[in-house]
């Protein structure tokens, strides 16, 4: 999911958020997590295209493992930003989940870091080339921009995943 279906999500979460807490600052944070985790992309999008590594998805933040925690704590100490928190990471990462279709572990770090992040075995359908083309359908007005995409940032994205699958297949050849 893209930045305006998190965006319209997490929305209708903070207006719940602050319905039960009563604390529009609650309702912030809720937003706030719930569309800003999508910063954690920017570390797997500098792993594939500038350093190289097209095999491994990372997306620290997107892991069932955190609300867990969050909500243990919550067992103890309750703060209605915490609550917000919990609330706005679930509804990201259930709708990432849902939308996305991966594997049922996919959103478990556990199991991202017991496979090494390999991304074949968390997202084996994905291909490179796919998180970038959809990158202006997923802003406001991207269908503007999408002729200047295709004509000035599409050919670097193709020649950084040209240059890794050439420098991928001569350590594979350099291996046998």
């Amino acid at each position: 999911m893209g930045p305006i279906g998190h965006t319209v999500i997490s929305s209708a979460v903070a207006g719940g958020t602050w319905a039960i807490t009563g604390s529009p600052a609650a309702a912030g944070v809720a937003l706030g997590v719930g569309v800003l985790m999508d910063l954690d992309h920017l570390f797997d999008y500098y792993q594939r295209y500038i350093r190289g590594k097209n095999n491994r998805v990372y997306v620290l933040l997107h892991a069932w493992e955190y609300p867990l925690a969050m909500s243990l704590i919550g067992l103890f100490f309750y703060h209605p930003f915490l609550l917000a928190a919990i609330l706005g990471h679930v509804a990201h990462v259930a709708t990432d989940h849902i939308w996305n279709r991966l594997s049922p572990f996919a959103y478990w770090i556990t199991f991202r870091v017991f496979k090494g992040f390999d991304s074949r075995y968390i997202s084996p359908h994905h291909h490179v080339m796919d998180s970038y083309r959809s990158l202006p359908h997923l802003l406001p007005f991207g269908h503007r921009i999408e002729p200047w995409f295709q004509r000035r940032i599409e050919p670097w994205f193709l020649a950084r995943i040209d240059r890794t699958s050439q420098e991928e297949a001569a350590s594979t050849s350099s291996d046998d």
